[in-house]
Parts: C-alpha cells; sequence; structure tokens
C-alpha cells in the first residue's frame, strides 16, 4: 500500500476496510505527512483496528482523516474508539420530546426547555453535548451546578435530564442513566424552611394584579397551596365547586375542593383540597367554555409565571415574597382557621403529619393570630414572618388598637 499522487495534486492511499480496500485522499500535498498518515493507516490494520478504518470510508463519512491523525498524534485513539460507538443525542430528542409531550403534556414545555439547555443547544452558556459517551455523572453535576438557579429549580433541572436519560437507557444508547448516580450527581439541596407568609388580602392583591394564564396560577397556587408545577396539569374535571350562590359550610363538609394531580407519579395526587373561596370566581372565569379535559393554565411556562409573580409582587410592595411561599401562607392561613394538622398535611402532600409539624408548627400562632386579626401591625420589612427572631421585634413595633388594655395573650404569657 503505498501513496500515490493523484491528478489533483492531493495524495491518496487505499485503506483496508477489512474484506477489501478503498480509496481515501490524505488531504495534503506533502509526500512526507502522506507517508507518516501511511504508517498510521498500516499500524491500525495491523492492530485489526477496522472499526476506525471503516468509519474512514462510510458514508455518510463518521471519521475524516486529519481528526484521525491527530487523535493518532495525541495517543487519544480510546476517546476516539468511544465517540464512535456513541449515539449522537440529537437523533433521540425529537422521539423522547414526543413522549414527553404524550406522557406530560402539561410540563413537557419546561423539560424539552431544560434538557436542551443542559444539552447546550440552547444559548451559549454551556458547551455543547455531541455524543452520548459525553453524558456522564461528573460532567452531569457541573452542568447543573453551572446554572444560575435555585436549589429546587436546579432539581427540576435533573429530573427533567432523567427523563431524557431513561429514553437513552430504553433505546440501547447508553447501558445505564448516569443522574441516578446519587455519589457522582447530588441532588440540589432544597432551601431552608419556609418562614414567610402572608394574610389572604396581599394574595388577592397580588393575583388582582395579573391576567390571562398568570392570573389562574397564581390563584391557584395561592387558594390551594399547589406547587406552579402541578398547576399545568390541572383539568377541568379536578374541580368540585359548588352550585353558584351556594355558601361554604365547613360543618357540613360543603367546601369548594379540588384534586390537584401529581406531577411525577399518580402517588402523589391529592384529594379533595380545599380551596379558599377568594379564588373560586377566577376559576369558574377560567372553565367557561372548556371541556371537562381541557387545561386550566395553558399557553405560558413556568418560567414566565414565576417572572410575573415577582413583578407583581414587588409592584404591591412585598419583594421577596415568591409565588412558592404562597402554599406557605396557604398551609399556616388553613392551621389558622381551625383546620386539624392531619387533614392539612394532606392537603399538602406531605407524606405524614410529622412533616407538616416539623413546618409549619415552629410559629408563634397566637402573634400569627393577631396579626390576620388586624390587632397588631408587625416590622414592615418582615410583614408576617412569626419565627422566634421575629416574633420578639413584632411585638416591640406592633401597632395596637387598645394601647391601654393588654390582651389576653399578653396575660397569658405573663402567665
Amino acid at each position: 500500500m503505498a501513496a500515490f499522487r493523484r491528478v489533483a495534486g492531493y495524495f491518496a492511499l487505499y485503506v483496508p476496510t477489512g474484506p477489501g480496500y478503498k480509496q481515501i485522499s490524505t488531504g495534503t500535498t506533502d509526500a512526507r505527512l502522506a507517508r507518516r498518515i501511511e504508517g498510521m493507516i498500516t499500524q491500525l490494520k495491523n492492530q485489526k483496528d477496522f472499526e476506525i478504518l471503516r468509519a474512514l470510508v462510510s458514508k455518510p463519512k463518521k471519521l475524516h482523516i486529519d481528526t484521525l491523525w491527530m487523535a493518532y498524534q495525541n495517543n487519544q485513539l480510546e476517546e476516539l474508539r468511544a465517540r464512535l460507538k456513541a449515539a449522537v443525542l440529537a437523533d433521540f430528542l425529537p422521539g423522547w420530546m414526543l413522549d414527553t409531550q404524550r406522557n406530560a403534556p402539561a410540563a413537557s414545555a419546561d423539560q424539552i426547555r431544560q434538557v436542551k439547555r443542559l444539552l447546550g443547544t440552547m444559548g451559549p452558556t454551556l458547551p455543547p453535548l455531541v455524543y452520548s459517551h459525553e453524558l456522564t455523572p461528573g460532567a452531569i453535576r457541573d452542568r447543573i451546578n453551572a446554572l444560575a438557579v435555585s436549589s429546587g429549580t436546579a432539581r427540576h433541572y435533573l429530573y427533567a435530564l432523567s427523563s431524557f436519560c431513561a429514553y437513552l437507557v430504553a433505546h440501547a444508547a447508553i447501558p445505564s442513566n448516569p443522574c441516578r448516580d446519587a455519589d457522582a450527581v447530588p441532588r440540589p439541596k432544597k432551601s431552608g424552611k419556609r418562614t414567610v407568609w402572608k394574610p389572604v388580602e396581599v394574595d388577592q392583591a397580588i393575583v388582582a394584579r395579573a391576567i390571562g394564564a398568570d392570573r389562574i396560577a397564581f390563584a391557584l397556587c395561592a387558594a390551594t397551596g399547589a406547587d406552579l408545577s402541578s398547576t399545568f396539569a390541572v383539568q377541568v374535571k379536578h374541580l368540585r365547586l359548588l352550585p353558584v350562590g351556594s355558601t361554604p359550610d365547613r360543618t357540613k363538609s360543603l367546601e369548594h375542593r379540588i384534586d390537584i394531580p401529581g406531577t411525577k407519579t399518580e402517588g402523589r395526587d391529592r384529594k379533595g383540597v380545599r380551596i379558599e373561596p377568594w379564588a373560586v370566581p377566577i376559576l369558574r372565569q377560567a372553565m367557561e367554555g372548556k371541556g371537562a379535559e381541557d387545561y386550566l393554565v395553558t399557553g405560558c411556562t413556568a418560567d414566565t409565571i414565576s417572572r410575573h409573580w415577582k413583578a407583581a409582587a414587588e409592584a404591591e410592595g412585598n419583594a421577596g415574597y415568591w409565588l412558592r411561599d404562597t402554599r406557605h401562607s396557604y398551609g399556616v392561613r388553613a392551621i389558622l382557621a381551625g383546620y386539624p394538622l392531619w387533614e392539612v398535611s394532606k392537603w399538602l402532600g406531605h407524606a405524614n403529619e410529622a412533616i407538616t409539624a416539623a413546618i409549619y408548627c415552629q410559629f408563634d400562632y397566637e402573634v400569627a393570630r393577631l396579626v390576620v386579626a388586624g390587632t397588631i401591625t408587625p416590622a414592615a420589612e418582615q410583614p408576617a414572618k412569626t419565627t422566634k427572631k421575629t416574633t420578639a421585634r413584632a411585638t416591640t413595633t406592633f401597632l395596637r388598637r387598645d394601647t391601654d388594655t393588654p390582651d389576653a395573650g399578653d396575660e397569658r404569657r405573663r402567665a
């Protein structure tokens, strides 16, 4: 097998592909370089590395001679072999997207966007991942850590990518799901316990600033304790509203209810969750002209809704009160209204009452009730935060309606 000169002036080689030979161009007019490339081809033939040699002559071409030459010079043939065996991730994206849109239509838009961003196909933030062998636990961990998002959002990115990796496993593109390696890909830690809550008037004022899908999503989160991701899965059939003109009666179990679908498994479904009455007119309006299978929140993404909530909250003078905090407000208000802990725990989707107690029993409910009643007004910067640390500040900055007479709560505290 000798180098020879082509009519165009470039040297060409015959490449052994196993049962036969095929001619390729070396891409160089330098006879010395062509002989060195010929020596590389001969060595690969002697090593019976026909996988690489066939890649040089395949159609469409999987490997160019200059790429092989650089890998040969830099002792990177093993990496090159791994890449040739790997699947192209872009080839599997369309199929996974169709599966996601069919199995989880409410959350599919966000999941697809998150996976594309992690793969580097959206924007210049992350370098692109092209081949399946690049989906290592370490690479996934580093990419998630590089995202400028909260820990909760980072978890959603991880869940979305894990769904894509599971699809790759099912189609034999990768041997196992790298996202499930909890040691190499630690789950982003959840934020600390939420301690900020607001009276219902604050949520109402923020919701009143919204229109369209934003308003419906705001109302569902604030009046039912639903997660934002769950609101996209709520259909008309999940609402169980009392007839128009009916007055809710807790003693007779006559209250507006909603079944909130679980976003990951049916085991996370919440049945018979109480809807705060103020949001019912908004939900009735959202149901108009829709069938039982129609979704209430459509035509937007979770990121968009979160940004709009932030802007509305700041406009109402409640900067730092996030949409996620409305779930906390809902739970506190339910307990203040006298609903038992076991029932509130079920509405919030907690695994047991101990979880609810650990989060919601840290409040000074005596002060909280006075806040709701309007008897006291805590410090402006933390208008409804009643942890032990802020309770002391609230009791020194409140405005008491009857300034001369201590209330019953003061008497009990002295006792």
